[in-house]
C-alpha cells in the first residue's frame, strides 16, 4: 500500500463527505440530547467547563488536518486503523462487503476531482494549568 499523507491544511471539505456506515454509533457528546448544550460545543462552553473543575487559563486551538489518499483501495486499510473502525466493528460481517463496494463507488468518483482523495479532520487542542 502507498503511504498516506498527512498535511495542514485550510481547504473546506466542500461537501464531499458521504456516510458508509449508518445507524452506528454518532458523533455527538450527548447522546439523546441537544448537541447545541454540550459543555464542549464551544471553545469557551469548555473553558468554563476546565475554569468550574480547578483549572485555569485554558487555550484552544483548532487545526484541521487533512490526510490524502492516493488510491481508493487505500481507504479501506487506513479506515479500519483509525476511529472508523468503531463503525466497521459495529456493522454485521455479512452488511460489510455491500458497504465497501458502496465507499468504493463513492472514493472512485472523488478520485477523479479536483480535490483528489482527502480526509479532512478539525481537530480542537486545548491546554490549561491546575489552579
Amino acid at each position: 500500500m502507498p503511504p498516506v499523507r498527512s498535511e495542514k491544511s485550510s481547504a473546506a471539505d466542500s461537501g464531499r463527505a458521504f456516510p458508509v456506515v449508518s445507524g452506528a454509533l454518532g458523533r455527538g457528546t450527548r447522546f439523546g440530547g441537544d448537541e447545541g448544550a454540550s459543555p464542549f460545543a464551544s471553545d469557551e462552553r469548555l473553558h468554563e467547563l476546565l475554569a468550574t473543575a480547578g483549572w485555569a487559563g485554558a487555550q484552544s486551538e483548532t487545526r484541521e488536518h487533512v490526510t490524502t489518499f492516493a488510491r481508493p483501495e487505500d481507504w479501506l486499510p487506513f479506515s479500519w486503523s483509525v476511529g472508523t473502525r468503531t463503525y466497521w466493528e459495529r456493522t454485521p460481517q455479512e452488511q460489510r462487503p455491500e458497504l465497501e463496494r458502496t465507499a468504493l463507488e463513492h472514493l472512485t468518483r472523488m478520485a477523479a476531482e479536483p480535490q483528489g482523495l482527502a480526509q479532512h479532520n478539525h481537530v480542537r487542542y486545548t491546554t490549561a494549568r491546575a489552579s
